[in-house]
C-alpha cells in the first residue's frame, strides 16, 4: 500500500511538473539582447519571475538567429552590446521586426535625452530606463505586447477589406496618435499613408479653434469619454477645409484605441443640411422612444448585436429601427443620420 501511495505521489508530481512546463511554454517569449559579461540582470529576473520565457542573445548575429528560429513577443536590447549600439542593432533587425510585427524596447542604465530622441526618430517602440520598479516594468512590457497584438489585428485581411473598401474616410488612433488610415482619408487630408510616419490627429486637424473640442479630445485621450463628435474642425495645412470628426472607443480593439470617420463639411452643409434640406425639414423628423435609444447607442459606436443585447431585442429589430431612422432623416447610413440630427 505504501509503495502504491509513493507511485501515485510520483505520478502526480510528473503531472504537476508537465503542467507547469506547459504553462511556462505558453507564456510570451521575450528576446533580451545584452552584453556577454553581464552576469547579473535584475530586469531578466523580474521577467522570469512573472513567468515570461526569456531568451538571451549576446551579439547581433545571435539575435538574428534567435528571431529567425522563433517569434518573440518582444525584443529588449541593452544600450550597448559589445561593439554594437542598440541603434545599430535595431537598424539591422528592423526588416524582420517589421515583417513579424515584433516591438523593440531600448534598455538604458541612465536617462540620456539625446539618445531617447534618436530612438524615437528611428522608430524604437519604447524605453526601459533605470531606476525602475518591478511593477512599472511589468506594466510597460505587458502594455507594449498587448498594443502590438491589437495593431496586428488591424492588419488582418478581413479588417483591411472592410477598412479600404468603404468610400468613407476612416482612421484608427491609439490615444491621439494615428495608427491606421484608409485611402479615402488620404484623399481628403493629403497626408502620407506610411504607417511608421503617421502623425497625431491634432497635427492633422486644428482642434484649438474651439475650446470645447480641445477639452473633448483630451477627455477621449484620458479615457473619460468613449464617444466624441467634433463639428467643423479645420485642416491644419489648409484652414479653408473643415471636417466633422466622429471618434468612438472600440471594445473590439481594447483600451485607448479609437475608430473614427471624417466627413468634409462642404459635402453635408451645402444648403444648411444633408441632401439639400433646410432647417425646417429637421423639425419634421419625429423619432419614437425606441428609435431614439437605438440612435443614441449607435452614436456611441455599438454594433447592431451589442445594441440588441443592451435593449433586449433581436438584431433584426435593431436593423428595422435604424432603417426607419434613415428613412425619416433621408440619409444613406446611420452616421449621416447622427450628424444630421445633432446639427
Amino acid at each position: 500500500m505504501k509503495l502504491l501511495r509513493n507511485v501515485n505521489f510520483a505520478a502526480r508530481e510528473v503531472i504537476v511538473t508537465k503542467t507547469k512546463t506547459a504553462m511556462r511554454i505558453a507564456q510570451d517569449q521575450i528576446l533580451h539582447i545584452r552584453p556577454a559579461d553581464d552576469k547579473y540582470d535584475i530586469l531578466q529576473n523580474i521577467l522570469i519571475d512573472k513567468d515570461y520565457e526569456v531568451v538571451t542573445a549576446t551579439s547581433l548575429v545571435s539575435a538574428m538567429q534567435k528571431i529567425s528560429e522563433s517569434d518573440p513577443a518582444l525584443v529588449i536590447c541593452n544600450h550597448q552590446v559589445g561593439a554594437n549600439s542598440a541603434f545599430s542593432i535595431y537598424n539591422a533587425l528592423q526588416p524582420v521586426l517589421t515583417s513579424k510585427e515584433i516591438p523593440f524596447m531600448l534598455y538604458m542604465s541612465r536617462f540620456i535625452k539625446e539618445d531617447v530622441l534618436i530612438g524615437l526618430e528611428i522608430g524604437i517602440d519604447n524605453f526601459i530606463i533605470e531606476p525602475f520598479e518591478a511593477k512599472t516594468l511589468l506594466q510597460k512590457v505587458s502594455r507594449q505586447i498587448n498594443r502590438t497584438r491589437k495593431v496586428a489585428t488591424l492588419n488582418t485581411d478581413r479588417f483591411n477589406m472592410f477598412f479600404e473598401s468603404t468610400p468613407v474616410a476612416k482612421f484608427v488612433t491609439e490615444n491621439e496618435k494615428l495608427i491606421k488610415i484608409n485611402e479615402a482619408f488620404v484623399r481628403n487630408t493629403g497626408i502620407t499613408k506610411k504607417e511608421s510616419a503617421l502623425p497625431r490627429i491634432d497635427e492633422v486637424f486644428d482642434f484649438t479653434h474651439n475650446e470645447n473640442h480641445e477639452l473633448d479630445l483630451r477627455k477621449c485621450v484620458m479615457g473619460i469619454k468613449e464617444y466624441c463628435l467634433f463639428k467643423s474642425v479645420p485642416l491644419q495645412k489648409d484652414s479653408a477645409l473643415s471636417f466633422d470628426i466622429h471618434m468612438v472607443l472600440s471594445d473590439y480593439f481594447g483600451q485607448n484605441l479609437f475608430t473614427g470617420e471624417i466627413i468634409p463639411v462642404e459635402k453635408n452643409k451645402k444648403i444648411n443640411g444633408l441632401s439639400g434640406r433646410k432647417d425646417s425639414d429637421k423639425a419634421q423628423v419625429v423619432l419614437t422612444e425606441r428609435e431614439k435609444q437605438v440612435l443614441e447607442l449607435s452614436g456611441r459606436g455599438l454594433s447592431i448585436k451589442q445594441i440588441a443585447a443592451d435593449l433586449g431585442v433581436s438584431a433584426r429589430t435593431v436593423e428595422k429601427h435604424r432603417a426607419n431612422i434613415m428613412e425619416k432623416t433621408r440619409t444613406s447610413n446611420i452616421i449621416e443620420a447622427i450628424y444630421y440630427l445633432q446639427e
